[in-house]
């Protein structure tokens, strides 16, 4: 995919940076696999923790037509058993995104989380073409097909584990999420299931029909942070419905610190109902990046507006590098966007808000 990608000056420092404005802050040239330096206006700083990134991957960088067992992501690696493909068939920010369902088979992508986080960022994108429904529906519609149920599509699922160390979907001594759910005809769900230690769910937070559209990207981004009150954060995007977000703070003690609440495996699709549910479906997803710990939101994107509620489309396949009270280091993936001059950058706080630069939520880069 073309990016036409834009040099930026690189400052003799960071001080003539600011003082002529050079770059908006940008230090460095903003093009695929660059890495850039971010400066704050002085006044909006970017706090000093630096989130840990537990995967991160475009799919660009495995082999096509490969399971996902053999293949290794930049950041991270797969757990178990994962025989998703490598498809060129389709992609977001790269040239190759993961194979879910396709040809009435459903695979599970499990994702080892090594340094288990209580508060995670997950972002990611999915893709259902057009012609196709998602899991239980009928072709391009919102519909369930006759006779199947609903409820047949946990599209990222967390989960804790038990003494050997393999998932545990509410088993006896752990806990799952569901970052969606489909549970119900139109109607997805935040909710898991927790042993001893509580259960949340979100019913019907959002209509899939307002958010996706069959033939289009959509953007799925959660933040779970148990210590700024139970926060969950979740926000989708696409082309032709915009943006979406939902917030909400939670007293549950699901949120808790011990060992059997933190989070160590993420599998995407997570489950599907076989048989019937499955024809007449495919899913994919691209561009996955998971970040743990209390910094878990502070992040880098590029939209092609100046707010986030106001794009169409957002460049999430840059990874945070390191981060300080005055300067932000990203890694730059692969571009879905036409460009990148012209475009917004957004440097994203611990509860995923824009800082501020000079007044404004992004900085336009020239």
């Amino acid at each position: 995919m073309a990016t036409n990608n834009s040099p930026l000056s690189v400052a003799a420092s960071r001080g003539l940076s600011l003082a002529l404005g050079a770059g908006n802050g940008i230090i460095g040239t903003v093009a695929d696999g660059q890495t850039i330096t971010i400066a704050s206006d002085g006044v909006n700083g970017f706090g000093n923790v630096t989130p840990t990134t537990e995967f991160f991957s475009d799919f660009s960088e495995m082999t096509a037509g490969a399971e996902l067992n053999s293949s290794t992501p930049t950041v991270g690696s797969f757990y178990g058993n994962s025989p998703n493909l490598v498809k060129d068939t389709y992609s977001h920010g790269g040239s190759q995104c993961m194979d879910t369902l396709s040809g009435g088979v459903h695979k599970i992508a499990r994702i080892a989380l090594p340094n288990s986080p209580n508060a995670i960022m997950v972002s990611y994108w999915t893709f259902i073409p057009s012609g196709k429904g998602m899991p239980a529906y009928e072709p391009d519609s919102f519909v369930v097909k006759s006779g199947i149920s609903p409820s047949s599509w946990k599209i990222g699922w967390l989960s804790t584990g038990d003494s050997t160390d393999q998932p545990d979907f509410g088993g006896s001594d752990g806990g799952d999420l569901c970052i969606p759910s489909n549970n119900g005809e139109d109607r997805w769900i935040i909710g898991g299931n927790s042993t001893g230690n509580g259960f949340y769910q979100k019913d019907n937070y959002v209509q899939p029909s307002a958010i996706l559209t069959y033939g289009e990207w959509l953007w799925t981004w959660v933040l779970l942070d148990p210590d700024n009150n139970g926060l969950i954060k979740v926000r989708h995007l696409s082309k032709s419905k915009g943006f979406f977000e939902f917030s909400e703070a939670i007293d549950n003690s699901f949120w808790g610190t011990s060992a059997n609440q933190l989070w160590q495996f993420f599998n995407l699709s997570g489950y599907m109902r076989t048989g019937d549910a499955l024809v007449d479906s495919e899913v994919y997803h691209d561009d996955l990046c998971i970040q743990g710990g209390p910094a878990a939101a502070v992040s880098v994107v590029i939209g092609d507006a100046p707010t986030l509620a106001s794009c169409s489309d957002l460049h999430t396949n840059i990874k945070t590098n390191s981060v300080s009270d005055t300067e932000f280091e990203a890694f730059i993936g692969k571009n879905p966007l036409a460009s990148y001059s012209g475009n917004y950058l957004f440097v994203l706080d611990s509860q995923g808000n824009p800082v501020q630069y000079n007044g404004s939520d992004s900085r336009l880069i020239p």
